[in-house]
């Protein structure tokens, strides 16, 4: 491999080195891990990124509960244990898959429990809620409580 000096003679243009973006095991891991609208009403907590099918299923979920999808944040699953640094202005919290590592995100699906402030809703993955019917019926009870009641 060349090194930079070498490369000069064939490059012009100014180089820039892009520091790599933070991961969870870097000091700056405390910084936001949020995405989509940071100050959402609703946080999402899944496996990022969303399927088209999946982000399809969601956007229906959202319109039946009268939230635009303008107002949702979005959190990698795999990112949950950062969560407790996290400044979060979502008032409710909706879990779709597994999150054991979090202690204050319940274990029950499909049971909203309030959380220093915060409604947290668990259901099972997007995946899941597609192919079984039940499993959107037990969601969609729990929507309303926690959303239109």
């Amino acid at each position: 491999m060349q090194s930079i000096a070498e490369l000069k003679h064939f490059i012009t243009e100014d180089l820039y080195i892009v520091p790599k973006s933070p991961t969870s095991d870097s000091p700056e891991a405390g910084k936001s891990v949020l995405s989509g609208n940071k100050n959402g009403k609703v946080l999402i907590v899944t496996e990022l990124p969303l399927s088209e099918q999946n982000s399809l299923l969601l956007n229906k979920i959202m319109a039946a509960v009268k939230v635009n999808v303008s107002e949702l944040a979005f959190l990698d699953i795999s990112s949950t244990k950062l969560l407790d640094n996290q400044e979060i202005s979502a008032n409710r919290i909706l879990v779709f898959g597994n999150t054991n590592d979090v202690d204050f995100i319940p274990d029950t699906k499909y049971e909203a429990v309030k959380h220093n402030g915060k409604l947290i809703l668990c259901s099972e993955n997007f995946n899941l809620l597609e192919s079984d019917v039940n499993h959107k019926k037990k969601l969609w009870a729990a929507l309303q409580n926690a959303f239109l009641a």
